[in-house]
């Protein structure tokens, strides 16, 4: 049975929520009560804000770290009729080529100097804005995805650093293998506290190392249907292999699921409704991956 894309992203966005609250709570309860009170009383206003569509511009720089494009920056852009430049952002430091939250889309300053200089064309920038509308309908959330993000980017923050931390212990000897073998060390760990009567603190256990194998494995799958559905709306487009040449000069390989899927003639994928996605850099353009 195939599992709705919405499901599948409830569980990974309800552990950011969870998380971003509670170190919320944690850094307002280290307040005086006073400033602690403010401080949680001003990010629930201005979240409930963000949703009902107020702030919502300034909501999302704040979450992707883009900034409005400067005048030589429009004047690159407006080469390119399928980027609507009233709602356009750019990132200085994004690896994402073309990335889209709300009714944003987000260039990487990348792109731009490459387009500026002749090294990708207009028609290299459109396929990677219609593939990433396409992406982001399926991806993102249908409602109230500036607020969510805003909520969420605690918990993304730490995140990031507890990723360059596993990055730092993957260098320890035998970490990867424990890594690998966690589901047992899990279960190990279920029987052993079931044992001794501490049943709760097991399962929490259980729980959140079932959680490391679902989350990452939902994501794939809601990227893999995302991707699918950028690629059609590229083929609708005539763009197919104009998107095979921009994903080849970024050195990413295709599947030759992929590759057949985005050769196929525009007659053969019918259009689907879309929205946005991924990823580049000047000339390691790190787009979609396979």
């Amino acid at each position: 049975m195939r599992m709705p894309t919405g499901v599948l992203m409830v569980v990974p966005h309800l552990i950011a929520i969870v998380a971003s609250v509670l170190l919320v709570l944690v850094l307002t309860a280290v307040l005086p009560f006073g400033l602690g009170s403010a401080v949680l009383l001003g990010m629930i206003v201005a979240v409930g804000l963000v949703a009902g569509g107020v702030g919502e511009g300034p909501a999302v720089r704040l979450a992707s770290h883009a900034s409005a494009p400067t005048e030589g920056d429009r004047q690159v852009l407006s080469s390119v009729p399928d980027l609507d430049q009233r709602w356009a952002l750019v990132c200085r430091s994004a690896s994402a080529p073309v990335v889209m939250m709300g009714r944003f889309t987000i260039v990487s300053a990348a792109l731009i100097e490459a387009l500026g200089s002749g090294r990708m064309s207009t028609r290299d920038v459109t396929a990677l804005v219609v593939h990433a509308r396409s992406y982001h309908q399926v991806a993102a959330p249908r409602r109230g995805e500036v607020a969510l993000a805003v909520v969420e980017t605690p918990a993304w923050k730490i995140a990031l650093v507890l990723r360059e931390v596993g990055r730092v212990v993957a260098g320890v000897p035998l970490s990867s293998l424990a890594w690998r073998w966690r589901g047992v060390v899990g279960v190990v760990c279920l029987v052993q506290s079931v044992a001794e009567g501490r049943t709760w603190a097991g399962l929490l256990g259980a729980v959140a190392i079932a959680l490391s194998y679902l989350v990452p494995a939902a994501g794939q799958v809601v990227e893999a249907r995302a991707t699918a559905a950028g690629d059609v709306e590229v083929v609708a487009a005539g763009m197919g292999k104009v998107l095979i040449e921009v994903l080849g000069q970024s050195g990413q390989r295709l599947s030759s699921e992929r590759r057949q899927r985005l050769q196929a003639s525009p007659r053969s994928g019918p259009t689907t409704a879309a929205r946005p996605a991924p990823q580049a850099s000047a000339r390691h353009l790190h787009l979609v991956r396979n």
